[in-house]
């Protein structure tokens, strides 16, 4: 498609330019220069005119007169150049149309190795989701609820960040106070930061709103959703702020499975999250302390064995 239109391009540059480098100048650079010669007289005239009027000084009137009889002397130089040349030289044809049809291919040539033919923009929404926020994604709500609590609670961070995470995925899982109550704190610890105050804002009409429906439609199914805006978040930080986010938010996740072992599905997401960030022995520890909870559970260790195999642990 891009060569299409810069073929387009140039094609109009040919239709607009051409005509001009060979149709012949409407005026010889004899009838310019002598154009601009008698300009010169008359001006000289004004000159000599406004003294004997008084309106020039006489020192002003001088270097006035000085400069332009220098330019008269010049344009009469350049005249007597024209005819000892025979007259004015014709710029060949080969080079009005050359000089053109050089930069155009130089341009074609030059756009594969310094351009981008083949760019195609990539934003955030459509781009693929690295391994490690993939992991992010395929938690659940809830999952990422407790590892946002969790992580707010160990840390003891006073940076609003984590609660308007936390107010999010609240809002998505139909928990509207508890939502308010994560902005609030995050609106306390920004000062109330114009655009958390906006978010705010926005959380309440969208609540009441929902509440002024049908009961039915007072929350939205919590099962059925994912993490896809936590992950679009995490995207928009450094990547540094990114590892850090993705490592504290596993490590919560290890730590609610220390507390609740049962969960086969935390298991298997947290196995798979230490492999894709590099820690593949501490994912083998995971694997195994899994195995233990699940012991006597044959599907649950043909689940666990299956993803063994698939990460090669």
């Amino acid at each position: 498609m891009i060569w299409i239109i810069l073929l387009g391009l140039v094609g109009l540059s040919v239709v607009l330019v051409l005509p001009a480098l060979i149709r012949p100048s409407s005026e010889s650079a004899r009838e310019a220069i002598t154009r601009e010669l008698d300009a010169s007289k008359t001006q000289l005239s004004q000159i000599e005119a406004e003294i004997d009027s008084g309106f020039l000084d006489e020192q002003g009137a001088a270097r006035a007169k000085r400069a332009m009889e220098r330019r008269i002397l010049a344009l009469g130089d350049r005249l007597d150049a024209l005819d000892d040349a025979g007259g004015e030289p014709a710029l060949p044809i080969w080079i009005k149309l050359g000089v053109p049809a050089v930069l155009a291919i130089s341009a074609f040539g030059l756009y594969p190795l310094v351009g981008s033919p083949n760019y195609s923009p990539q934003t955030t929404a459509n781009r693929e989701l690295t391994p490690e926020e993939q992991a992010i994604a395929d938690m659940s709500l809830p999952e990422i609820e407790a590892l946002l609590v969790q992580r707010i609670q160990s840390s003891g961070s006073q940076d609003p960040t984590g609660f308007v995470y936390l107010a999010r995925v609240r809002m998505d899982m139909g928990k509207f106070d508890d939502a308010l109550e994560a902005y609030q704190t995050a609106a306390e610890l920004s000062d109330n930061n114009p655009n958390v105050v906006q978010e705010i804002e926005q959380a309440r009409a969208y609540i009441e709103r929902v509440r002024s429906q049908s009961p039915s439609s007072a929350a939205p199914d919590i099962e059925s959703g994912d993490a896809a805006d936590m992950a679009n978040s995490i995207r928009e930080m450094t990547p540094e702020q990114q590892q850090a986010q993705i490592r504290s938010m596993v490590d919560g996740l290890a730590v609610r499975l220390e507390d609740n072992p049962d969960d086969l599905q935390g298991w298997l997401r947290l196995i798979r999250a230490r492999t894709v960030l590099g820690e593949s022995e501490v994912a083998a520890d995971h694997l195994a302390d899994a195995r233990a909870a699940f012991d006597g559970n044959p599907e649950a260790l043909a689940a666990l064995n299956q993803l063994e195999t698939e990460l090669e642990l």
